[in-house]
């Protein structure tokens, strides 16, 4: 045997060496849970080592099988799972749950569940609270369990049920009520204003849709949440004493309209075909001319298009009771809805998932087979005597 073929030989032979060394470390696959019938399911990745689909405190478990897309489908629909399922965690003693978490062994089985310390609360609330996502929890361990669920950061907002208006929040900390454009109740912190003085340049005149005058706008945002209120900025400068739209002017990109409640003009945002989408999220208005609106943004183009400013009543439809108003400020779903919604994610995930592994598999297959040729591995072929070797 010359030289140069026992080159190509030896070269054949580490490439094939790698391939199955690549083939054994990563051909495995990954699953979310162990069904009570043992079996693997909620697939996680393909393609994956052990220590990858074990790292962390996820309750995973590990099939060491890199499995065909007709393998996952067969084990899924008609076996109940993946075979040979093997946990990443046998027990609470190698699990480290992060914080506002504790392992818990159910059924043999070691899982991280959300366990918050609810004794050691600095500011302990008894009874329903109000979160600062407009929710309204059965007491503040709730929200912190559902803080824990959802990976979300909710802090008590203040004390009893979400409400629509500041006549009965207590808020706490030196806060103060303020409604939002869907009068929504927030307890936030009113802020400090600078000092100005009168021959100072920075001092910017600003007349308040309350008929009051303010050094700037900041301070208009101060009366604002001292007074509970929704002061608005109406016009620049000071407020005249019988101001109209025809003795007013209004800054680039804004129109004049008159306020029908106090009988002042008010210079507003008014966008050309101004476009109004509406989501589940948003809330819809009754203003006070008695007509519904999806949102506050299709109640502010109604402004703009009859020229007199529309103030909300109530957030919902304007022929909804005062009972069935609460709807709109959100309540904690039971758990069991939530599972759905996950399990019906999960469903739409895999399905995409499969896809993708598909085209990623066949993507790679044909990698490695141009990689093969490239290591030299063609004498390994029938007909070696078409190997060519170049010196």
């Amino acid at each position: 045997m010359s030289s140069a073929n026992f080159v190509v030989y030896l070269m054949a032979f580490i490439c094939q060496i790698l391939m199955l060394h690549i083939r054994d470390v990563s051909a495995g696959s990954c699953w979310l849970a162990v069904g009570s019938n043992g079996r693997c399911q909620n697939l996680l990745m393909t393609d994956t080592t052990r220590e990858n689909c074990c790292v962390g405190n996820r309750g995973t478990a590990w099939v060491e099988e890199d499995a065909s897309s007709s393998d996952l489908f067969r084990w899924r629909a008609l076996t109940g799972g993946a075979p040979n399922c093997q946990r990443c965690h046998n027990s609470c003693s190698t699990m480290q749950c992060s914080v506002g978490k504790k392992c818990k062994e159910r059924n043999g089985i070691p899982k991280c569940v959300c366990a918050p310390d609810c004794h050691n609360l600095r500011d302990r609330h008894r009874g329903p609270v109000c979160g600062s996502d407009n929710r309204t929890y059965k007491n503040q361990c709730t929200m912190l369990k559902h803080n824990c669920r959802h990976n979300n950061h909710v802090e008590v907002a203040y004390p009893g049920e979400c409400q629509t208006s500041c006549d009965t929040v207590q808020c706490t900390h030196n806060r103060h009520c303020i409604l939002d454009q869907n009068h929504i109740a927030h307890c936030v912190e009113c802020s400090n204003c600078p000092r100005i003085r009168h021959n100072s340049p920075s001092r910017m005149l600003l007349c308040g849709s309350d008929g009051n005058t303010y050094n700037s706008q900041c301070h208009i945002r101060r009366a604002t949440c001292l007074n509970q209120g929704n002061i608005q900025t109406a016009y620049k400068g000071r407020c005249q004493d019988s101001p109209t739209c025809d003795n007013i002017q209004c800054t680039s990109g804004k129109s004049c309209l008159m306020n029908p409640t106090t009988q002042r003009p008010q210079c507003v945002t008014c966008i050309a075909s101004m476009y109004c989408g509406h989501s589940q999220q948003e809330i819809p208005l009754c203003g006070v001319d008695n007509k519904t609106y999806n949102n506050w943004c299709a109640l502010r183009r109604a402004s703009c298009e009859s020229g007199v400013i529309i103030e909300a009543k109530h957030p919902g439809r304007c022929e909804v009771g005062l009972d069935k108003r609460k709807k709109y400020v959100q309540t904690v779903p039971h758990p069991a809805i939530y599972i759905m919604l996950t399990i019906l994610e999960m469903e739409m995930f895999l399905a995409v998932l499969k896809v993708l592994l598909q085209n990623f598999r066949e993507s790679a297959l044909d990698l490695s087979k141009f990689a093969f040729r490239k290591c030299f591995c063609s004498p390994f072929a029938k007909n070696q005597s078409q190997v060519k070797v170049s010196n």
